[in-house]
């Protein structure tokens, strides 16, 4: 059996460990208010990554529409031919 004395370092561990989750939780709230305003900034600026890529995409569909090669708008806009091609079909998807 185990003596009364043995659960002393436990309790003292257990009121340590009280008084640090306290002095954490205590600045939670300015921290969880800064990840939530970045989490919203990240949404918001990935919502206009998107908008921008599907432009692009859309341009490069109208390129290929007007009658360019898609070697023609690679080497226009600095991208591979592959490249050129993918944001072409991509493009005719969104319209």
């Amino acid at each position: 059996m185990s003596d009364s004395g043995d659960a002393q370092p436990v309790l003292e561990a257990g009121a340590l460990a009280g008084g640090i989750i306290s002095e954490i939780t205590e600045s939670w709230p300015g921290l969880l208010a800064r990840y939530s305003a970045l989490t919203a900034g990240q949404v918001l600026q990935q919502a206009v990554a998107d908008r921008l890529a599907d432009a692009r995409a859309s341009v490069v569909s109208g390129m290929h529409k007007g009658g360019l090669s898609y070697a023609q708008i690679a080497a226009a806009a600095g991208l591979s031919r592959a490249r050129a091609q993918q944001l072409a079909e991509r493009g005719r998807k969104l319209s």
